[in-house]
């Protein structure tokens, strides 16, 4: 085999890898909650590593929404805590 055969089967090979990783880092996009026209497959696909550790840093929304809304029922409930100072034993288990 020549060197280019050799370096044609290696593009090939890295080009169905890096479709394959992109395809994937697109669906772990639409998981963090970005729809499908988001921009994270062609970054992935374009810039190889760097593409993929865009996606893996991309802030999770479907998280920051729950996390919303546990927040605002904690508000919601305005529940008190007593807490007596001469108490100093533990709670049972």
């Amino acid at each position: 085999m020549s060197s280019a055969t050799i370096v044609g089967v290696i593009v090939v090979i890295y080009v169905f890898v890096d479709l394959f990783i992109a395809s994937y880092m697109e669906d772990v996009a639409q998981k963090k909650g970005y729809d499908g026209d988001s921009h994270v497959w062609a970054i992935s696909f374009w810039l190889g590593l760097p593409g993929w550790l865009y996606t893996i840093a991309l802030p999770d929304l479907v998280a920051r929404e729950n996390q919303q809304k546990i927040i605002e029922a904690l508000i919601n409930t305005k529940k008190e805590v007593v807490v007596d100072e001469n108490d100093d034993e533990l709670p049972d288990l």
